[in-house]
């Protein structure tokens, strides 16, 4: 979340004139990849739920 709030903070590039422009701008991209980076590790770091399955009837109860 810091690094999300620090790109409209910290880094206006877009108020800025060239060459820190361009320099800032891939400042931007660096924390939008990480934050994207951290998402994936969050994503698949979370713990797996295990399916339950329908409980279907079994054969000896379908036959009596």
């Amino acid at each position: 979340m810091f690094t999300l709030l620090t790109i409209p903070i910290a880094h206006t590039f877009w108020t800025m004139q060239e060459p820190i422009r361009t320099l800032e701008f891939y400042v931007v991209m660096e924390h939008i990849t990480v934050i994207g980076g951290l998402m994936v590790v969050a994503w698949k770091s979370s713990p797996k739920r295990e399916s339950v399955p329908a409980s279907r009837p079994n054969f000896a109860e379908l036959n009596a």
